[in-house]
């Protein structure tokens, strides 16, 4: 029973480690408009498609990515 608790306390302090190597700030991407408009920045990669709602309420969805920036171009669906 105590090598098992200890595995798991182990593997729970492994996880938090593993989400930290995703968003150490080395990719933080910047998402814009079409305008060039600065809209947001998040930690963590940006795909075509990705979807953002800004804060009044309008849709924007990725249509462009350039990973070597660690820019992302949005446009505005409503």
């Amino acid at each position: 029973m105590k090598k098992f608790i200890a595995s798991l306390l182990f593997l729970i302090c492994l996880c938090p480690a593993a989400l930290a190597e995703e968003t150490d700030g080395a990719d933080v991407y910047t998402l814009i408009d079409l305008e060039g408009n600065h809209l947001t920045s998040r930690a963590g990669r940006m795909y075509v498609d990705d979807e953002y709602i800004s804060s009044d309420n309008r849709l924007y969805v990725v249509v462009q990515v350039d990973d070597s920036a660690h820019t992302a171009v949005a446009a505005l669906v409503g």
